[in-house]
């Protein structure tokens, strides 16, 4: 417990001595060597509510500044695939609104810039897990956090490019019947979380969505 609370603190430090794969080895080695004695449950609760900032920090970083998308796609990949394993955790919800405040919008903006190129399945797939991890809270704690109407309607824009890219463009291959039903789904209720928002603050003059 006392290297998890403290390991956020000396991150920073450490990848200026070392580099990102160095570091993730380390912590790795060390979480393998903590003794069975552990409570493994509680243990891995822990670890990730001090670690998943940190990570999600970094990953954020990353992707604004368009460094080691692949290895931020992986990182992204195994958080969801533990997310969706634990969905029935209450401590999942906050962990998701977690992750909307740190990574929705670096998503949209890393998709936008990456749509035509071969990691765009990758960001595409983490994009589609957080908005399908998304409840109507998280919905209404977004939208409620924009502090004026012209940064709602850049972030509206913005989701809206996204979804007309992903409609238009093969993300996905043809015979993958069931992601592109999956997409289309979470596009549809996606949107509809968004629509009252939309219909609210903006007429169709203002909203010159192109």
């Amino acid at each position: 417990a006392a290297l998890l609370n403290s390991f956020p603190d000396i991150f920073d430090e450490l990848l200026q001595m070392f580099t990102v794969q160095e570091v993730a080895e380390y912590v790795r080695g060390t979480l393998g060597s903590m003794p069975s004695t552990v409570d493994i449950g509680q243990s891995m609760d822990v670890s990730r509510s001090i670690l998943l900032p940190v990570v999600l920090h970094h990953i954020h970083l990353h992707l604004r500044q368009q460094r080691e998308l692949l290895i931020c796609s992986g990182i992204l990949a195994s958080i969801f695939s533990i997310i969706k394993t634990s969905s029935m955790e209450s401590s999942v919800q906050e962990e998701v609104e977690m992750m909307v405040e740190s990574l929705l919008d670096v998503l949209l903006q890393t998709l936008l810039s990456i749509m035509s190129k071969t990691q765009a399945g990758e960001y595409v797939s983490c994009l589609l897990s957080l908005l399908r991890q998304m409840t109507e809270l998280h919905f209404h704690h977004l939208l409620n956090n924009f502090h004026s109407k012209e940064e709602l309607k850049e972030f509206l824009l913005k989701i809206f490019c996204v979804f007309r890219n992903l409609m238009k463009l093969t993300i996905f291959p043809r015979d993958w019947s069931v992601m592109r039903l999956l997409t289309s789904h979470i596009i549809l209720v996606t949107t509809q979380f968004l629509s009252p928002a939309l219909h609210k603050n903006f007429s169709e003059a203002d909203f010159d969505f192109k």
